[in-house]
């Protein structure tokens, strides 16, 4: 079973209003907490590990474009990241992206008899 842990949403308010204010290690927290359950989100969509990474980190690069251009997220930064990780995935396989025997097989234990 995958569980996807996420930071306190009182938390991520915070990090959201210190990194709307330039501070980076507000960014460098964000990064830190939001970067594992992204990258695991589109994991479980892309069959290859290096491409599952980039696209991750694609998602990061434009949440600092954000930042930078004053259009970052104002209420959900968890909501912006997957919708923007969704997009990039729809935009690189388009819709028909679904589970991948491949990535299944990493993250559900195998039973007992196998």
């Amino acid at each position: 079973m995958i569980i996807i842990v996420l930071p306190d949403i009182a938390e991520e308010d915070r990090l959201m209003a210190r990194a709307r204010r330039g501070d980076k290690r507000a960014m460098k927290q964000i990064y830190q907490a939001y970067f594992s359950p992204v990258y695991n989100f589109i994991r479980l969509r892309v069959d290859d590990s290096q491409q599952a990474d980039d696209l991750a980190s694609d998602v990061f690069v434009k949440l600092m474009t954000a930042f930078r251009d004053g259009k970052a997220p104002r209420k959900s930064l968890r909501g912006w990241l997957f919708q923007v990780a969704r997009n990039l995935l729809y935009d690189t396989y388009g819709r028909a992206s679904a589970y991948t025997e491949e990535a299944l097989e990493e993250w559900v234990p195998a039973s007992r008899e196998e």
